[in-house]
């Protein structure tokens, strides 16, 4: 470093820094500048000081400052907070907020407190949720998603399967059972690609005051079949009555009817005692 020992003052005073207003430091910012005037990023008074232009501070070490808000994970493009528990966003793409939280594969994101999210593009929010394997999603405390595509909402939710949905508390798609859907509380599905509730409530069409809509069934050859219950307490299929026997002990069998589809609902009447074929 050159000193200016034994310097001759107007060769080196071009190099020595001063106010620009070649004053004492006040209270007012004042450009630093050089001994001919030529201004440097910096103001400074003594109160303050203030920056114009690029400040980079590369290499440097801050003290003093406390980190908030995101700040860059060690993954490609990932993100993570800068506070709280580690989180690590460690795949490409990911992001990891919150507590303790972990983003590993991918495209990933896992929100919330300790919650983790290992599978490829996989989704996980809230205390312990587990979405592990490709395009899994779990929401909510200690919902898994396990298996890919698997879907899990609400608490304590697991989809352990491919592609099946639990929905609701403590729902359960057991490994195996496919596209199985769970939905309500305390469900455990027990057949592939097959939705299980505890209990189905058909609500009126939007707008409508009262009922009258139903369940859609599909024949096996495709006809579609709608399921409705009459004011009178019975099931009809198409408007069509089904018949049922409530007598108390069991009756013989009298009749045999046949026709068309027509026929059987015009007839308006079933007896208990006659079967009933449409041709």
């Amino acid at each position: 470093m050159a000193t200016l020992t034994n310097q001759q003052i107007d060769l080196t005073y071009p190099g020595l820094i001063k106010l620009n207003n070649n004053t004492v430091l006040g209270a007012v910012e004042q450009s630093i500048t050089d001994g001919v005037g030529n201004a440097s990023t910096l103001n400074l008074g003594t109160t303050s000081a203030s920056f114009i232009g690029t400040l980079d501070l590369t290499g440097a070490t801050i003290n003093g400052i406390t980190p908030a808000g995101l700040e860059v994970g060690t993954g490609t493009n990932s993100l993570m907070n800068a506070v709280g528990g580690a989180s690590i966003s460690s795949g490409v793409n990911s992001v990891a907020i919150g507590n303790s939280t972990t983003a590993s594969a991918e495209s990933s994101i896992s929100l919330g407190d300790r919650s983790t999210a290992s599978g490829y593009g996989s989704f996980s929010a809230g205390l312990f949720a587990q979405a592990t394997q490709f395009g899994g999603f779990a929401l909510g405390q200690y919902a898994e998603a396990s298996q890919s595509y698997a879907s899990a909402f609400g608490p304590s939710a697991g989809a352990h399967a491919e592609s099946g949905i639990a929905f609701g508390q403590q729902t359960s798609v057991p490994f195996g059972l496919n596209g199985a859907i769970a939905m309500g509380r305390q469900v455990t599905a027990v057949q592939a690609d097959t939705t299980h509730v505890r209990e189905l409530y058909i609500v009126a069409p939007d707008g409508a005051p009262l009922g009258g809509n139903g369940i859609t069934m599909l024949s096996p050859n495709g006809t579609a079949q709608v399921v409705t219950a009459a004011d009178s307490g019975t099931l009809e299929i198409d408007s069509r009555p089904v018949v049922v026997n409530d007598a108390a002990t069991p009756t013989s069998v009298i009749n045999v009817w046949s026709g068309t589809e027509a026929q059987y609902g015009a007839l308006g009447a079933y007896d208990a005692n006659t079967i009933y074929y449409t041709i």
